[in-house]
């Protein structure tokens, strides 16, 4: 249950205290915004090797190799209007990878000499306005395919370079560059590098696994973040391709904005080939460096050599030779409490849903545009007027997913409707194979790794010790979508998953649960129907790996004789899996019963699974259910009506 105030608790509790129902539309989903781009500038240029920095006083820095030579291009305060088609020459360079790095007003730039073998940096220290002369940072044995830069807001920096499928870094500490060293991961190729400063180096890559398919990774070098300074961590694969695909990747960009972001190019050779740009965010509260990446999302933009990324605190610019693209990173909100005549929410175990009616006479709602603007996220919150004031509590979020409009004689309504983050998992659906072998990945790693395709995050709130201990094989073929998948994660553990926003929050249901909250005396209900089901099954028998193993509701199987649902669980490799598998599968049947439901005033604190008593020494009743459902109404207008059922089930 949601914590509350106690003068929260004491209105609620007052059947004459008036309610409060805020709602706010903002473009976000999963609490990512959402990017409206503004294009400032294209040509017809030829596609090039390119790179950009934005210096702290907001000067845009873009690099490129046209004709055998760095050019750089310096416009302060970018926007519309401004000139993004003079570029001057820097000396002579290689047509190979380019990086940028700024922080303050220092900005460096990391090239390939003319002799395609020395990585070289020129620095700034005046916001762009003057470059010195090169350091040769490093001098390889054969061609440098890639170079990137990540550079210290203290000046410290690190500049990385690949030579045939070796990745090399080279480290600045004091103003002094250091001798490059090789990392200890094995590719076949590169085809692509990208870096930034977070703490550690954060860095993407694109190329060839040694087995032979087209990857895109992730890896840390670390500073003291999450690794000591100069530990590598682990490669993780973002995208994959097999051998035999046409599909291959390359040109990843990496930027630190409301969030990690990627962009990449993706190509197919197929019939139907195509090269665009991709990008992927990475899921809230994921630490760089795991697989909780969104599903890659396309971006209209062609060219073989994609974009560079930076980002302001406020924008986020996408540049190339052809192009300068930026979004504003802050969300457009449209608060429309005052206009809210009528909410009903329905949530439940696998899914939520808000319908709400708005007042439009005066015309503010128009398609496409804030609550009618497909996507747009609706935050719920909902209270009381209290002796403090206003005081209301998030219920859900919800993302729109449909609107109708009504008019009549002297009205005009529109009823928007929005699904839960379990829509969003819903509307995920696998573009490839995902496997992982047994012992590869524990339960709550593949439920976040799932959730994270989605944009969403996981944590465990009492979680089992199944959940962060099983790791079994698990597969997610082409086409099945992300709900369908954590219903097959969640069936091997006894923990079940709720979600708060874009959080979801995995616990076990104990049968021993203490009530959380009491109806009755101090706030009656204002219907009641307990109901008692008999279970559809009151014995498992799960099959596993040459083992088997059962379990009973002996209580129930004495009554009416047993009831069998039989499970096929290639992970249940001893007795002991088998059994603990039978156990889940019966605790889940128990849940899933219908113990019939309340009408109360809302109490605004009530969550999904939360353990409730009706108690009233009066008429006899003393009942303990679980919330397994949840519906809130209010209608302002007519008959005004603010009243919460609640679905129950077993403890």
């Amino acid at each position: 249950m949601r914590p509350l105030s106690p003068s929260l608790l004491a209105a609620q509790r007052d059947p004459s205290s008036e309610p409060v129902v805020r709602l706010v539309f903002s473009a976000r989903i999963a609490e990512t915004a959402r990017l409206r781009w503004e294009r400032l500038w294209s040509a017809q240029e030829a596609q090039s090797p390119h790179a950009a920095a934005l210096t702290g006083a907001a000067t845009l820095l873009r690099f490129r190799v046209a004709g055998g030579v760095l050019q750089a291009q310096r416009t302060p305060n970018p926007g519309p209007g401004s000139d993004f088609g003079a570029w001057a020459a820097l000396e002579p360079a290689a047509a190979a990878g380019v990086g940028a790095a700024a922080a303050g007003a220092r900005a460096l730039v990391a090239f390939v000499g003319p002799d395609g073998v020395s990585v070289r940096v020129r620095e700034s220290v005046d916001d762009g306005v003057t470059f010195g002369s090169a350091t040769v940072v490093a001098t390889a044995g054969a061609p440098v395919g890639f170079v990137a830069l990540a550079l210290r807001p203290d000046g410290d920096a690190a500049a990385l370079y690949t030579v045939g499928a070796t990745l090399y870094a080279a480290r600045r500490t004091g103003g002094v560059w250091g001798a490059p060293t090789a990392w200890p991961h094995a590719v076949a190729s590169f085809s692509g590098v990208s870096a930034t400063y977070a703490g550690d180096v954060d860095l993407a890559l694109a190329g060839v696994a040694t087995g032979g398919g087209k990857r895109l990774w992730t890896c840390v070098l670390g500073d003291g973040d999450q690794y000591p300074p100069g530990q590598w961590g682990p490669l993780v694969e973002l995208m994959a391709a097999e051998p035999d695909s046409p599909v291959s990747f390359s040109r990843p960009a990496l930027v630190f904005a409301d969030r990690p972001r990627l962009f990449f190019v993706e190509s197919s050779a197929g019939p139907a080939a195509y090269t665009r740009s991709c990008w992927t965010a990475l899921a809230p509260g994921a630490l760089f460096g795991s697989d909780r990446w969104r599903e890659p999302v396309p971006l209209d933009v062609a060219g073989s050599e994609g974009v560079a990324a930076v980002a302001s605190s406020s924008h986020l610019w996408l540049s190339a030779p052809t192009l300068v693209w930026r979004a504003a990173l802050t969300p457009e909100t449209v608060d429309v409490s005052a206009d809210v005549l009528e909410v009903e929410t329905d949530d439940g175990p696998e899914g939520g849903r808000l319908r709400v009616t708005l007042r439009n006479d005066h015309g503010r709602y128009r398609d496409g545009e804030g609550p009618l603007a497909e996507g747009w996220e609706a935050e719920l919150r909902v209270g009381y007027r209290t002796s403090a004031g206003e005081e209301t509590v998030r219920w859900q979020r919800y993302w729109v997913d449909g609107w109708r409009e009504e008019r009549g004689p002297g009205r005009s309504t529109v009823t928007v409707t929005a699904t839960d983050a379990w829509g969003l998992l819903a509307g995920w659906r696998a573009r490839r194979q995902f496997a992982w072998p047994g012992g590869a990945a524990t339960v709550f790693e593949l439920l976040a790794a799932v959730l994270g395709r989605a944009g969403l995050r996981l944590v465990s709130l009492n979680g089992s010790a199944a959940l962060g201990s099983l790791q079994p094989a698990f597969a997610i073929h082409p086409g099945v979508d992300g709900r369908t998948a954590v219903r097959a994660l969640l069936a091997m553990v006894p923990d079940a998953l709720r979600f708060d926003g874009a959080e979801a929050v995995a616990s076990e249901l104990s049968a021993e649960e203490p009530p959380s909250y009491e109806y009755g005396a101090a706030h009656p209900w204002l219907r009641l129907s307990p109901e008692g089901v008999v279970s559809a099954a009151n014995r498992a028998l799960v099959t596993g790996s040459g083992v088997s193993a059962e379990a009973f509701d002996w209580t129930s199987v004495e009554a009416s004789y047993d009831r069998l649902v039989h499970i096929e669980d290639r992970n249940a490799g001893d007795e002991a899996a088998a059994a603990a598998r039978a156990a889940t599968a019966l605790r889940r049947l128990a849940l899933a019963q219908d113990a019939g439901q309340a009408t109360v005033r809302p109490n605004v604190g009530q969550e999904l699974y939360d353990v409730v008593r009706f108690a009233d020494a009066g008429a006899g009743v003393d009942v303990v259910r679980r919330v397994r459902g949840l519906s809130l109404r209010f209608r302002r207008r007519g008959r005004p009506v603010f009243e919460l059922t609640l679905r129950l089930s077993p403890v």
